[in-house]
């Protein structure tokens, strides 16, 4: 422990961007959370981990390897894998539009009221919405109660990440906010209306002052459910297509939701996720949404094909 935190000191007062650490050792999981948390987390170096064994592995596949390790390593130092026209799916859009994309979530560690929920929240940075800043809280529950699913502090974070886009843009800030919050139950989505969505545009109030306000669309996302989707071709059973959607029969009679596939499974059955517009100041038509959340998953930038 004491030679690999000195190493990667010495390689922090030396001033390397980035540190590539390979794992050839009985204990490699011990080794990988050490050096994700002395390099990441105490020092502030980016450190990129190749497990020998896997190298190895893929010895007679080495350009895709090779590919997806130098993607990772290009987007931990702040480089562009891919730029996606958003615009392009849209039918309605303009010149002047300018896109900020939000991700949010709350994670439970535990059913303790010693321990804290964890609440995350993600905002684009760049017009490649490649680049993407952070900001986390803790949130302790009320007496009696185990977690707290509303993020308490979302104004706050929303509005410095609103600020920090306007500052990668001269001063410009976005005239269409796409947010997108995982993690809620249905009989949560009335209590998130009324408490989040109010967050966001009271953050947007205080940083836009007398300009126009921007068009917020607010979407949940759920991937804990049961639903699959087969296709029964040729007496064989096989996993829908990358960008299948499902909007009529299964879904909510009234309301604004869609089962989206946006992979192609690699192994095993695929899992659609189910998106629920509660909020659409953007008024987007059903293909307009669909379409956008679709390429949206391209923005993972560790892999070069379309992720969950």
């Amino acid at each position: 422990d004491r030679e690999i935190t000195e190493t990667l000191c010495n390689a922090s007062k030396q001033q390397w961007q980035l540190a590539i650490v390979i794992l050839n050792s009985y204990d490699s999981t011990r080794v990988y959370e050490l050096v994700k948390r002395y390099g990441n987390r105490t020092i502030g170096l980016m450190t990129q981990c190749v497990n020998f064994q896997a190298l190895k592995r893929n010895i007679n596949n080495l350009g895709m390897y090779v590919e997806n390790i130098s993607q990772k390593i290009n987007g931990k130092l702040g480089g562009i894998n891919g730029i996606i026209n958003l615009k392009s799916a849209l039918s309605h859009s303009s010149k002047d539009d300018l896109f900020m994309f939000f991700g949010a979530d709350v994670t439970h560690s535990t059913c303790s009221t010693d321990r804290p929920s964890i609440a995350a929240v993600v905002g684009s940075c760049d017009t490649t919405n490649n680049l993407y800043a952070a900001r986390l809280c803790e949130q302790y529950p009320k007496t009696g109660r185990c977690s707290v699913e509303i993020i308490k502090e979302l104004e706050t974070m929303t509005g410095q990440l609103i600020e920090l886009f306007a500052e990668h843009h001269g001063g410009y800030l976005p005239n269409k906010i796409i947010f997108y919050r995982d993690g809620v139950d249905e009989g949560q989505y009335q209590k998130v209306l009324d408490n989040e969505v109010t967050k966001i545009k009271n953050a947007c109030r205080n940083i836009y002052g007398k300009r126009p306000l921007p068009q917020l669309t607010f979407i949940v996302v759920k991937k804990r459910h049961n639903t699959r989707f087969f296709l029964y071709e040729n007496k064989e059973t096989l996993n829908v297509q990358s960008g299948t959607v499902i909007d009529q029969g299964i879904t909510h009679p009234s309301q604004f939701d869609f089962y989206l596939c946006s992979q192609a499974a690699i192994m095993g059955t695929s899992r659609p996720a189910l998106y629920h517009v509660l909020h659409d100041d953007n008024q987007f038509s059903s293909d307009d949404i669909q379409q956008l959340t679709y390429w949206v998953n391209l923005f993972f930038y560790e892999k070069n094909f379309i992720c969950n």
